[in-house]
């Protein structure tokens, strides 16, 4: 199936807060997740809260902590993320932190490919 590439429109993004507008790169992101797994910039106990899941008012639990999404991969394996776009790009910033491994993928596209980010996960979390 081809997709069609097309240029995308133009927006100025420095109206929205806290992300809309920032630049960013891989490394950056990369170094950013790595700081947040090595408690380089948060107390342990903080990150801890942060990648807690919320509860609903019934009790129910959610996978979603504060600013993180908490899940569990197909193998089973905690996966915490945060993914963020506007027109023309996407990131998507993946951390396992029982593994130490943190992938940050950046794509010139609408489309987050989220697939493509965990599978890259696999390949450096294959036994």
């Amino acid at each position: 199936m081809r997709t069609k590439v097309f240029t995308a429109r133009f927006v100025d993004n420095s109206y929205k807060w806290a992300g809309g507008g920032f630049l960013s790169t891989t490394e950056d992101l990369v170094k950013f997740g790595n700081a947040m797994l090595d408690h380089a910039l948060l107390k342990p106990a903080t990150t801890a809260m942060l990648f807690t899941p919320q509860k609903l008012k019934d009790g129910t639990e959610t996978r979603y902590g504060i600013g993180w999404f908490i899940r569990k991969d197909e193998a089973g394996r905690l996966l915490v993320t945060h993914a963020g776009g506007s027109v023309g790009g996407t990131a998507n910033l993946l951390l396992y932190p029982h593994q130490g491994l943190v992938i940050a993928l950046l794509v010139n596209s609408d489309r987050r490919f989220i697939h493509l980010a965990l599978k890259v996960a696999d390949i450096f979390l294959a036994e």
